[in-house]
């Protein structure tokens, strides 16, 4: 769903203002629940069959977050780290290496299709930020709601124009401006929209 097309202008962006105004204002409690599943829809919309995969994501760093705040093993971080490296290289890079074995040693190698999911690079790259800060203890525990927490980051973070390379504290940022005033999220979706349609009308977050 690209930042500049009618079904997000005219459909997706009214009615997510709509239920989270809602929400804002009968039951505020739910907000990040609410931006988990607009995210979900939002990242759906190209491809549904990738949905687990990010849901896995999310759900698995944020075990390895609590396993290493409960027992501050130092070992934990860099082993969960080198795993996202891992998932990003086989869907990224599997084929290249396959295809530069077989012409170094000249043998016969299947090419896998392997369709690259959406934003991978992008949320692999969030939850990296998130385990290395957390880390050296530049982060918070988000208990039983990081899973809420870092959904709807990802989600504002892609409407602010934001990139892997952000550190953790400034997503966290752009997420307590989204929860704020109205005037915050207009200002937010102004600057998302911006850098959306300036990166190219063939780009989606």
């Amino acid at each position: 769903m690209l930042f500049n097309s009618f079904a997000f202008l005219l459909v997706f962006l009214p009615a997510a203002l709509i239920l989270h105004a809602l929400v804002e204002h009968y039951r505020p409690d739910l907000r990040l629940p609410l931006l988990v599943v607009i995210s979900v829809v939002f990242y759906a919309y190209w491809d549904w069959h990738f949905v687990p995969l990010l849901v896995a994501s999310v759900g698995l760093n944020w075990l390895v977050a609590e396993y290493y705040v409960a027992t501050r093993k130092q070992f934990v971080i860099p082993l969960a780290i080198a795993a996202n490296l891992l998932v990003l290289g086989i869907f990224k890079y599997l084929n290249f290496f396959l295809e530069l074995a077989s012409a170094t040693t000249k043998a016969p190698v299947p090419h896998l299709d392997i369709v690259l999911p959406l934003g991978i690079s992008f949320f692999t790259f969030h939850h990296i930020m998130y385990l290395a800060d957390l880390r050296a203890g530049r982060a918070p525990r988000f208990e039983t709601s990081f899973v809420s927490c870092s959904s709807a980051a990802r989600y504002a973070s892609s409407w602010a124009g934001n990139r892997p390379s952000a550190c953790h504290a400034a997503a966290h940022c752009w997420m307590e401006r989204v929860s704020g005033s109205m005037y915050s999220k207009i200002a937010v979706i102004a600057t998302g929209l911006e850098a959306g349609s300036s990166a190219g009308p063939s780009v989606s977050p």
